[in-house]
């Protein structure tokens, strides 16, 4: 496996159109939205390619936040026939890398209690727990 983990630039919605395609929930993203969202000075993308083929992806946004900058990673999944390769920490340790030298604090995420795996995979690269009672609430302002 020839494996490639690399940011994500504008020019580069194709992939990230590709790799939303079957990311869960799969939902159907105009090139356009791709562009857009990689174009936002606040997107932090990173994908994993396999002999260029889009296989894993990262997507975070930078944060100013009162102890410093930070990247609150919203979304990182593989493709189902490359998972357990160690391609999500691959990206993990590529976005830390890329944080550090950006100068970012801290690099923060919300997982669901029930998903042991990635539980693990968070712990195994070094991410702590500090507050086993946080929930999680949102606000769907689409009207749906």
């Amino acid at each position: 496996m020839a494996l490639t983990i690399r940011l994500l630039a504008e020019a580069d919605a194709p992939v990230l159109q590709q790799l939303l395609s079957w990311s869960p929930p799969p939902v159907p993203v105009s090139l356009d939205r791709c562009r857009a969202m990689l174009a936002h000075p606040g997107t932090l993308a990173v994908a994993a390619l396999d002999q260029g083929r889009p296989v894993g992806l990262a997507v975070g946004y930078l944060l100013e936040r009162p102890r410093g900058r930070a990247l609150y990673l919203h979304e990182i999944d593989v493709h189902p026939d490359f998972r357990r390769r160690g391609l999500a920490a691959g990206m993990l340790e590529f976005l830390k890398r890329h944080g550090r030298e950006q100068g970012l604090s801290r690099i923060f995420l919300f997982t669901n209690q029930e998903n042991i795996p990635a539980m693990e995979l968070y712990r195994k690269t070094g991410a702590r727990r500090p507050n086993r009672d946080d929930v999680l609430f949102e606000y769907d302002l689409t009207g749906s």
